[in-house]
């Protein structure tokens, strides 16, 4: 809308004052009118700045909010979700840089909101999600049905299948089918159509578009800034709003909610308020704390028991991956990875840190956490125990994968990762993660989080909606024992008997981990370097020694005897005696420590071999074997039945329990709990 100069003008000629007047009644009409739903609002405050500032800044005012009305409030309508996110970001480009350019980069965030396939914006409420996921199931059952009215059966499979993974992938989705090499037609055939029942299903899309929709968004606010120190660090304030409701819904769905347990007598059943059973489990931070700890100071017994030299070890990663700079300013560099993206990098440099490790037969355990930086990029904080030997090595070995990419950087050889040897002087090595632990978990013992610039509790409470909202694992440790088996035993408290192990070593196994006695217990499974899987039979290892006494070659694997035939054929490649000579001397050489190392790793293995048989560990992977189940570590989580099907019977280790309404069992008579027991369906296994 044009706007003449004197319309703006603070003007006091009295001779001209009506006409003034008028042309201003006018040019504000002209522009509030254009907006009826607010149109009272803005005449309140155009007239509440006339008063204070003048006619000029008055109208200024109202021109500038009407640029805003006009080319902001339809994208803010859109994304509704994100709206304030969305005006917080206009406003500070256009301080900066105008209306124009304000416009554009909202424009282009507000794309980056739009989800594939649907048009419609990723920061919608759970409410949608739940009717976009009812929809698109509804979509791909009709598709399945039509495909389905084929005469040919395996042809009707695969034509279905074919049409909803289209649907499922225009989604951004992935298809829920993994072929591997060895799948047969039938195999394959099979999984397909399982795939096609699952996306049939309105809880399949609303787990996954869940998860797509608050990353999409979490993202674009990371691009917008607003995931930084002095800001809201960690994760954005609305994926922390959304994750705190999702707590608040779970933890209001478990206190309506008692589990009773089915006595095979018939007779009334223990009950128990859900919320307090889910409670007592690691679910509990501090549980979970708890036990963390617990672990760890076992870890640094059995490692000071062994002599074993402690590393307390950084990494992280190169600046591209960082949406900010320590400043709280936007990085020049940042490529647009994903905190996601950034821990994939962080674990892939792992794997090839353990990789060479281990063909240089280095040895380690301890422990893993994954904390974020104040823009959300994870960094991992490791404590690991090594030979006195090795550690040395294991150090250059894990500088040296840390450095590859981007090496050269500005800033890369002093904060791209770090070492700092544990000294018992200075303090233990519970003592250098108890902090790290501590902070990522409850805040518990923490003065106050410097990296985000706020109190220990709100920081604790900020990473762990950081790692739901990008589904990282927190904490891992590295070698030893199965947890879970330790987890089970400590769920026992009768003593095992001796059906399918022996009674004696199992229960000393099952009296450890009742404890609490970490260390006891990774001895009692066959220490802190013991395989998971069966190791080789003594008999064999005393077999293979003896087959390998005319030939020590025959000991060394197949992949390392290429280092002796690449160096025979460079011999051959040399034309003059004393070059022979040379090569045959370093042939010989290479055999010798090749055919050393190998009795070394042959013998260990003996060792090994005799304290598994001697403790009775083979008869033990039975137990792990009982309890370890598809439903993870944690066999306690039952909100999601609960929320799927209320009343469902779930069987844990010795009980089969209900779960029903809270109070349930106090409105029932006996006569009613024995017609109800008479129709009980099968319970879902949580031990399978």
């Amino acid at each position: 809308m044009a706007v003449s100069s004197h319309t703006v003008s603070n003007r006091t000629d009295t001779g001209r004052l009506g006409a003034f007047e008028r042309e201003n009644i006018k040019f504000v009409d002209g522009i509030v009118k254009q907006f009826p739903r607010i149109e009272n609002k803005l005449r309140q405050a155009h007239q509440e700045t006339t008063a204070s500032e003048g006619y000029r800044e008055a109208n200024l005012k109202l021109l500038k909010e009407f640029q805003t009305l006009r080319d902001v409030e339809p994208i803010l309508a859109k994304h509704s979700g994100a709206s304030l996110s969305l005006r917080a970001y206009y406003d500070r480009i256009q301080r900066k840089r105008g209306h124009m350019v304000a416009v554009e980069q909202l424009q282009a965030m507000a794309d980056r909101l739009v989800t594939q396939g649907l048009g419609l914006s990723s920061s919608m409420s759970a409410d949608d999600v739940v009717e976009v996921s009812r929809v698109k199931a509804g979509v791909c059952a009709e598709e399945f049905k039509v495909a389905c009215e084929s005469d040919q059966v395996e042809d009707a499979i695969q034509e279905s299948a074919d049409v909803l993974q289209a649907i499922v992938e225009a989604m951004g989705l992935e298809w829920p089918v993994n072929i591997k090499p060895a799948d047969t037609e039938e195999m394959i055939r099979t999984k397909q159509l399982g795939a096609c029942h699952k996306v049939q299903e309105e809880k399949w899309w609303r787990r996954r578009l869940r998860v797509l929709f608050a990353r999409q968004t979490e993202q674009v606010m990371r691009l917008m800034g607003f995931v930084r120190k002095g800001k809201s660090p960690y994760v954005s304030n609305w994926a922390y709003k959304r994750w705190l409701g999702q707590q608040w819904a779970n933890r209001k769905l478990l206190a309506g909610m008692e589990v009773e347990s089915l006595n095979r007598d018939g007779g009334m059943g223990e009950v128990l308020p859900l919320l307090e059973a889910v409670e007592a489990s690691v679910s509990n931070p501090e549980h979970r704390h708890d036990e963390l700890m617990t672990r760890m100071r076992g870890w640094e017994e059995i490692a000071q028991a062994l002599d074993l030299k402690g590393l307390f070890l950084t990494i992280t990663c190169p600046s591209k991956y960082h949406a900010q700079n320590y400043n709280g300013s936007l990085n020049k560099k940042y490529k647009g990875a994903t905190p996601r993206d950034a821990n994939d990098y962080l674990c892939s440099v792992w794997a090839n840190i353990r990789s060479e490790w281990h063909r240089e037969g280095i040895r380690c355990f301890g422990f893993r956490v994954v904390e974020p930086h104040q823009d959300g990029t994870p960094h991992w904080h490791l404590v690991l125990f090594f030979s006195p030997f090795h550690a040395a090595r294991a150090v250059e070995i894990f500088g040296d994968h840390a450095m590859r990419e981007d090496g050269d950087e500005n800033g890369a050889e002093g904060y791209r990762w770090d070492v700092t040897e544990i000294d018992p002087n200075k303090g233990s090595a519970v003592a250098y993660i108890a902090k790290y632990i501590s902070k990522n978990i409850a805040g518990k013992g923490v003065v106050g989080d410097w990296e985000g610039g706020i109190s220990a509790a709100d920081g604790a409470m900020r990473v762990r909606a950081w790692a739901s909202t990008w589904n990282i694992r927190q904490f891992q440790q590295i070698g030893t024992a199965s947890v879970t088996v330790w987890r089970e035993l400590r769920r026992l408290r009768d003593p095992l008997d001796g059906e399918y192990w022996d009674e004696t070593t199992a229960e000393a196994v099952r009296a450890a981990a009742d404890k609490g006695d970490w260390a006891m217990f990774v001895d009692l499974m066959g220490g802190a370097f013991a395989a998971r899987q069966k190791p080789k039979a003594h008999s064999d290892a005393e077999a293979e020694l003896e087959t390998a006494a005319d030939d020590p070659m025959m000991l060394v694997p197949a992949r390392s005897r290429g280092r002796v035939d690449t160096a025979k054929r460079n011999r051959d490649e040399k034309k003059t005696q004393a070059a022979k000579d040379r090569w045959s001397i370093k042939i010989k050489n290479i055999e010798m420590e090749l055919v050393a190392d190998a009795r070394m790793r042959v013998r260990k293995a003996m060792v090994t071999c005799s304290l598994y048989e001697k403790q009775g560990v083979q008869r033990l992977k039975t137990l792990s074997a009982l309890t370890e189940n598809e439903h993870g570590d944690e066999v306690t989580k039952v909100i999601g039945v609960v929320m799927r099907n209320v009343s469902r019977l779930i069987k844990t280790r010795d009980k089969v329990w209900t779960v029903q309404p809270l109070g349930t069992v106090a409105a029932r008579t006996k006569y009613d709990v024995a017609i109800a027991r008479s129709a009980q369906r099968d319970a879902l296994d949580l031990c399978q």
